[in-house]
């Protein structure tokens, strides 16, 4: 009887202990180093012909979800920001994309829009990495785990399941000549991947996700924005 109550305990402790190795593997309890913001940059036009000249205001963090932030290396609003006005002059479709002093240098700001044709503002709404589910597959794990001696753990947790990736921004494109709003639009980027539950939650995961769903967004702001730009005119020299 002793022994068999021993046995019936080291079998109890080898599940909880691989149970243990699979909610860490699931719910990514180990501390992951930092990722950087990895994009895959539009190749620029080789002869622009761009002659107007974009005023942007930068990038206004209005998201209510920042749980992504820890995953970076980097605030990633920043990396965005960049990202957007390096894709823009990719387009070959304007002569220069000037950045804008922030809130203490208003009479700086105020010289760089005399000088542009179209002055765009941008806000972050929303940048997250989705599981569908997730707290069922966790809690699901722990089941088949403890049912099976964390062998069925280990399978299920090798099955695959939908990963997504999401971006939201609002933009506004004035032309600063006439003051007439020309874009004034939400942008979605989303995208979705389907991969083993093991790997579903890793940092690396959660931002590449997130990045491809950014350059989604971004290939949709380029179109309005090269469409805009076609039809409008660059300011006379001497405005």
């Amino acid at each position: 009887m002793i022994a068999t109550g021993k046995i019936s305990v080291m079998r109890h402790v080898h599940s909880i202990v691989l149970l243990g190795g699979l909610a860490a593997a699931l719910m990514g309890c180990a501390t992951p180093p930092l990722q950087p913001f990895v994009y895959e940059y539009s190749k620029p036009k080789l002869d622009p012909s761009g002659s107007l000249v974009l005023a942007f205001s930068g990038m206004a963090d209005l998201r209510t979800d920042r749980n992504i932030d820890k995953v970076y290396a980097n605030p990633p609003v920043e990396e965005v920001n960049n990202i957007l006005a390096q894709e823009i002059m990719s387009t070959g479709l304007f002569k220069d994309v000037v950045r804008l002093p922030g809130i203490l240098e208003e009479g700086h700001k105020e010289s760089k829009l005399k000088t542009a044709d179209l002055h765009l503002k941008a806000a972050l709404l929303v940048m997250k990495w989705e599981v569908p589910n997730y707290e069922s597959i966790v809690r699901n794990a722990f089941v088949v785990s403890l049912l099976t001696g964390g062998v069925g753990g280990v399978m299920y947790g090798s099955s695959n399941t939908d990963v997504f990736g999401h971006a939201r921004m609002q933009l506004l494109v004035k032309d600063q000549r006439t003051n007439v709003v020309l874009i004034e639009k939400e942008y979605i980027g989303v995208v979705k991947e389907n991969m083993i539950k093991f790997q579903c939650d890793t940092a690396e995961t959660k931002a590449r996700m997130v990045s491809l769903a950014v350059k989604d967004l971004i290939e949709k702001v380029k179109l309005d924005l090269v469409s805009t730009a076609t039809s409008a005119k660059p300011q006379a020299s001497g405005q």
